[in-house]
């Protein structure tokens, strides 16, 4: 009897555990601040060729996913790829 009230309060530990896990939010940034990457995509991010010469006129696209991706609400890039800068100033 003792091994199963055990196993009882280590389910209900973790489903407790599971609940606030899956209710966390995302901290907001600081006021006066806005947040440059959601956590989750891209969106909001755009590649520009970084070969380009001063004074010369940048070409901004969509990153490629062969290159830019998002891994555990992380950015990582290859290293092969162009440069990441943001849609807004």
């Amino acid at each position: 009897m003792k091994h199963r009230t055990h196993i009882c309060g280590v389910l209900t530990a973790i489903a407790s555990l599971s609940f606030l896990i899956s209710r966390a939010e995302t901290p907001a940034p600081p006021p006066g601040f806005q947040a440059l990457f959601n956590g989750e995509d891209l969106s909001g991010w755009r590649a520009i060729d970084s070969n380009r010469t001063t004074g010369s006129k940048s070409t901004e696209t969509q990153p490629d996913p062969q290159h830019w991706t998002v891994e555990n609400a992380v950015l990582v890039g290859d290293g092969q790829g162009p440069n990441l800068r943001t849609v807004e100033e």
